[in-house]
């Protein structure tokens, strides 16, 4: 009995050694297999004959040729026409002559139509100083220039000449002379303008009889505000009706106060006035390079105001030299 218990685990122990031998190559087995991608869970494990074919006839099909590269494509928008601009607003030219000086403004519908207005007034106003003041728009509407020039030249003759030009209305100011020189103006500006003119002609220009250059040495005096040095709008209307009297003479120009205030104050106040006065012929274009300009305060009254400030004792007056 002990031998054969002997050996019984004498063959287990053989067993057990050759079972483990087994297991081992048979892991190594499956490891080299699996290694060659032909153990269970790969692409080539139990892959038939057909699988073979198939994949010869995947590795002999060639490559798809990539497709070219294509730029999109450039849409080009058609050029749209320009909108028309459609002029709809009134066209507008006013001609204000001041001494020596003319100045045109308003507002027409193109450069073309500027320079012939400004080429009539240097034509009929040739020797003044011509300011433009006018502007250009596209949406005014057009009219004849031409019809002005003749309308111009007949200005010449009129005294602080104004004229307004709309569609609806042409409109001449200003002052002549005598009754004679209106009648002749009249004249003029009928043969200058067409029976057809656009809109509707007013001759609004006064008769005033012209200022003797004589009384210019008695005194015509302007009058200013208490305390003050400006010229006022009747002042400035004053001073334009002497232009014609004063070109080409040689004046002073005296300046003068009333009593009221103090007596230095009131000399320096008339110095003031007689440049103002100055100032302004030379803004409507009169050479005033030579004239000469004093203030003598309260010290020439033409009435005695007795401390009260008397309004014409507040002037200036020109005495030709």
């Amino acid at each position: 009995m002990e031998r054969v218990k002997i050996r019984t685990e004498e063959t287990w122990r053989r067993f057990d050694f050759w079972a483990v031998i087994i297991m081992i190559a048979l892991v190594l087995l499956l490891w080299w297999m699996w290694f060659k991608e032909m153990g269970p869970g790969s692409d080539n494990c139990c892959r038939d004959d057909s699988d073979e074919q198939a994949d010869a006839a995947m590795l002999a099909k060639p490559d798809p040729e990539p497709e070219p590269d294509i730029a999109p494509a450039i849409v080009v928008p058609e050029p749209q026409p320009e909108p028309k601009i459609v002029a709809t607003e009134d066209y507008r030219v006013a001609v204000s002559r001041q001494g020596r000086k003319t100045i045109l403004t308003g507002e027409v519908a193109d450069q073309e139509t500027l320079d012939a207005v400004l080429a009539a007034a240097k034509q009929a106003f040739a020797g003044d100083e011509i300011v433009s003041e006018m502007t250009i728009s596209p949406t005014v509407k057009s009219f004849d220039s031409a019809l002005l020039g003749g309308v111009f030249a007949s200005m010449n003759t009129v005294t602080d000449a104004s004229l307004s030009v709309t569609p609806g209305e042409w409109v001449l100011g200003g002052s002549v002379a005598s009754d004679a020189e209106a009648g002749q103006l009249s004249q003029r500006i009928s043969e200058a303008l067409p029976g057809n003119l656009p809109g509707q002609f007013r001759n609004n220009v006064e008769v005033i009889a012209p200022i003797d250059c004589k009384t210019i040495v008695s005194g015509v005096n302007i009058e200013f505000a208490t305390g003050k040095s400006a010229l006022t709008d009747a002042g400035k209307k004053l001073v334009l009706r002497l232009v014609d009297c004063l070109t080409g003479n040689s004046y002073e120009i005296v300046g003068h106060s009333d009593s009221v205030g103090n007596a230095d104050f009131n000399r320096a106040l008339s110095l003031k006035r007689a440049t103002a006065v100055r100032d302004y012929l030379s803004e409507i274009g009169l050479d005033t390079s030579n004239v000469v300009v004093t203030g003598k305060g309260e010290d020439e009254p033409l009435v005695d105001d007795q401390g009260r400030g008397d309004p014409r004792n507040r002037r200036i007056e020109f005495r030709i030299n």
